[in-house]
């Protein structure tokens, strides 16, 4: 039977177990002794969290649209989808056909922001400028075609004429 002498020699013996070195002087070693309780109520925390049972959700995966020339044929053409139309498009190569009319609520020009739009241009049929704006452009500011004339309610100019006074 164990007495209480032995008991307290077997505890050493564990303690002298966990022992760890600090450091050596002069051919001495310095250790500490690392105690730990062995009661279910006083474990230690553990140092990182528990791994989840459950892996988390995937990002959803981004799908880019395919190129437009693949390198095995570079020549090769692809259609514009209908979406993306140009506002004034060509019916011929040199015609264009009229853009479609825009909203009332528009009524500010593109150019300078201030002065009320409605100038329309020729031959695109773009009119979101006003009169001081359209005299100084030859090209329409949105689709680029080269200005014939603009008209304004009453009032029309037409560009190459010559003008009698």
């Amino acid at each position: 039977m164990d007495t209480p002498r032995d008991s307290l020699r077997t505890q050493r013996l564990r303690l002298a177990d966990r022992r760890v070195p600090l450091s050596t002087t002069r051919g001495r070693r310095h250790s500490i002794g690392l105690r730990r309780s062995t009661a279910p109520s006083a474990q230690s925390p553990p140092h990182a969290p528990p791994v989840p049972e459950t892996p988390p959700p995937q990002a959803p995966l981004l799908v880019l649209p395919p190129t437009l020339q693949s390198p095995s044929s570079p020549n090769r053409r692809h259609s514009v989808p209908s979406t993306l139309s140009p506002k004034a498009p060509v019916d011929s190569p040199g015609r264009r056909r009229s853009a479609p009319a825009l909203d009332d609520d528009d009524n500010t020009c593109v150019i300078c922001f201030e002065s009320p739009g409605g100038v329309r241009l020729e031959p695109c049929g773009h009119s979101l400028f006003c009169q001081a704006c359209a005299r100084k452009v030859r090209k329409c500011p949105l689709c680029r075609a080269d200005m014939t004339s603009w008209q304004d309610g009453s009032t029309q100019c037409v560009f190459g004429t010559a003008v009698w006074l």
